[in-house]
């Protein structure tokens, strides 16, 4: 048995039945449908104005006072009364949030080690332990050295790695690397990333794109090494996203 429910008019409903508006006057069901309902989930329902005490996971609560109906809901981590009709319990694979950072000036650095790139940062506070972060960072870049050169990108949580390549000797370890040949002044190119991070934390969390160069040279971010003040030359933008994800 299921029923759709819809608030008809204000006012309180005390579970003692004081009050004289009735509950079918505040919604378009009768009690009795309610009640028939409610058996068929196995959950509990409590009419009063304050919350029940020691609820379990998927009992009801309609809260006289504010004549809205509350679901108890537990995620293994946190549990609280959620609004049943238009809440925010989570479902998994929805995303609860998203944050968006575009990095529009430029940037450059010659640093050996990884370095945050100024401004392709973003931060994300996790509703949840158990929710994922799902990065999607575009990056517009360039290149630049009189010998052969070599630039790596890679995204971080906090200056954490998360997503790197297998180390292999030598071998600097990134998500992905540019190359230019001799004294090539080297095109603006675009790149993008994208990962799924399990942060397992409610704290605010800062993810951010990182470069350095390999064998000298210079690494642009949004424009060319040439970056001549004409029509054949372009300004690039990047960004970083970063959403929410229920588990």
């Amino acid at each position: 048995m299921s029923i759709s429910l819809t608030r008809l008019s204000g006012g309180n409903t005390p579970a003692d039945g004081s009050d004289p508006r009735t509950f079918p006057a505040i919604w378009n069901a009768s009690a009795t449908a309610i009640e028939g309902a409610l058996a068929d989930t196995g959950a509990s329902v409590t009419v009063s104005e304050t919350a029940p005490v020691s609820p379990a996971e998927g009992d009801l609560w309609l809260n006289s006072t504010e004549a809205k109906m509350y679901v108890y809901y537990d995620d293994g981590t946190s549990a609280q009364w959620v609004a049943a009709v238009g809440g925010t319990v989570p479902q998994q694979g929805k995303i609860l949030q998203v944050v968006s950072t575009a990095k529009t000036d430029t940037f450059s650095t010659t640093s050996a080690t990884f370095t945050t790139v100024t401004g392709l940062t973003a931060s994300i506070t996790p509703s949840a332990t158990s929710s994922k972060i799902l990065i999607i960072a575009q990056i517009s870049s360039a290149l630049h050295n009189s010998a052969d050169s070599f630039g790596h990108f890679k995204v971080t949580r906090g200056g954490t790695d998360i997503y790197l390549g297998d180390a292999g000797s030598s071998r600097i370890q990134g998500v992905y690397g540019g190359y230019t040949l001799g004294d090539n002044k080297s095109a603006l190119l675009s790149h993008s990333v994208t990962f799924l991070d399990l942060p397992s934390t409610t704290s605010s969390t800062t993810y951010q794109v990182e470069a350095r160069i390999g064998a000298g040279g210079t690494i642009y971010v949004n424009r060319s090494k040439q970056d001549g003040d004409d029509a054949n030359h372009s300004r690039g933008a990047s960004s970083i996203t970063l959403m929410e994800v229920a588990a």
